[in-house]
Parts: structure tokens; sequence; C-alpha cells
């Protein structure tokens, strides 16, 4: 994310479940979703204005989350995996192809863009939905950001409240999640360090390529 700007959830949901089961893996991002979002969106100036565009979607992202994290303890594993590998695959061919969407920024998208990013955030930690609608629009860049900073940051509360009740975040992965945020953090000032002395383009590129392979090995192995 340091080095090039892609979003943590994407990055870190392509690699954790190799190791631990989804639902885990959702539990730890938790944490750091609400922090590294919350001081994105608060960090640009006039960022209330901006927010209260998007209120509606973040709403809907909240209550959509919440309710899907309520159950997801039930949900078997292989079909959280398969969740993940679309996500994956929708996000890397979409950073590659840049899309364009004849959306606006009125209720019926939001609430669609809300639910769509509550429902595979919710099982998933990735708001693939929410990217592609906010690059649809064509923000500016700060309006860009705060959008985002502040749906992830709803979404993740949603998240929080969710995984509490199904006690998926408990007194084993709180901490967890509270080193993640360390160590997010931690590698963000390294990726940007490195961004200085390697092609952008390229890396960005290989990054995506590799998302879109383990996306398709999350679906095969969840599949067979």
């Amino acid at each position: 994310k340091g080095a090039i700007g892609i979003g943590l959830p994407a990055l870190a949901m392509s690699l954790l479940p190799i190791f631990i089961e989804p639902a885990l893996a959702v539990a730890i991002l938790t944490m750091p979703i609400i922090l590294t979002n919350g001081q994105q969106m608060i960090s640009i100036q006039g960022w209330t204005i901006i927010v209260r565009q998007f209120t509606l979607a973040g709403v809907t992202i909240f209550v959509t989350i919440t309710i899907v994290n309520s159950f997801v303890s039930d949900i078997p594993s292989h079909f959280i995996g398969i969740v993940i590998g679309i996500s994956l695959i929708l996000f890397s061919l979409f950073s590659f192809m840049k899309l364009q969407l004849p959306v606006t920024l009125s209720p019926k998208w939001q609430i669609l863009a809300g639910v769509l990013a509550g429902i595979t955030g919710g099982l998933s930690a990735e708001k693939t939905p929410l990217i592609i609608y906010c690059t649809a629009l064509n923000l500016p860049r700060k309006t860009f950001m705060v959008a985002v900073g502040f749906i992830f940051f709803t979404g993740g509360l949603g998240m929080l409240v969710g995984l509490s009740y199904t006690h998926l975040m408990n007194a084993t992965t709180a901490p967890a999640s509270a080193i993640a945020v360390v160590m997010a953090l931690v590698g963000f000032q390294v990726g940007a360090y490195l961004r200085r002395g390697i092609n952008g383009v390229m890396f960005r590129r290989l990054l995506l390529s590799t998302m879109f392979i383990l996306g398709l090995r999350q679906i095969i192995v969840n599949l067979f």
C-alpha cells in the first residue's frame, strides 16, 4: 500500500487465507481498516463536507456489514474463500482495465454500492464494489480519498460490531488485530521508502497479476 497505493484489505486477503481461516483473517484486519481509513479521511482539509455527500453509502455499508458479520461464523469457510477469490479477481481486472460505469451520487447508486460492498466486505473484508463505484464517479483525488476513507471507516465499524456479536472479535483476535495495526503502519512506511527506487508501473502490474492468480487459486481450492 505504501509503495503503490493499492488497498490493504485486498493485499492482506490475498495471502492470509492461505495460512489461516478466512473469518479469522477478517477479524484481524478490522482494526487496521478502521484506524488507517479514519486517519486518511480526517487528514484532508474540508473532509466533513465530502463526508456529507457520501453519508447514505456509509450508513448502508455499516448496516449491511453488521448484519453479514453477525452470522459470518455460520458460513462455510470454503464459501468465504470463493467470495475472496472473486473479489480479488474483480479488483485486479478493474484496476488493469479501468472500466467506466454510468454511476452518479444519487441515493439509488449509493445504496446499491453500499449493499454490495457490505456483503463482500462482511465476508472477506474486501469492498471491491465500493472501489469500482468511487472510481467510476471520476472524483478529484482528494474527494476520492476522503470518500473511500469514510466508507471504509464506517464499514470497519460495522465489522467490529458484527464480529463482536459473534465473538470472532475476542480476547485472542483483538490483540492480534492491534498488532496488525502496528505492522500495517510499519509496512506502509517501508513501502513509501521503496517507492522512490522502484518502477511503480511495473511493480503495480506484477502485484495485480499476483492478486489475480491468488484469487483464482482461492476459487479452485475452495471449489474442489
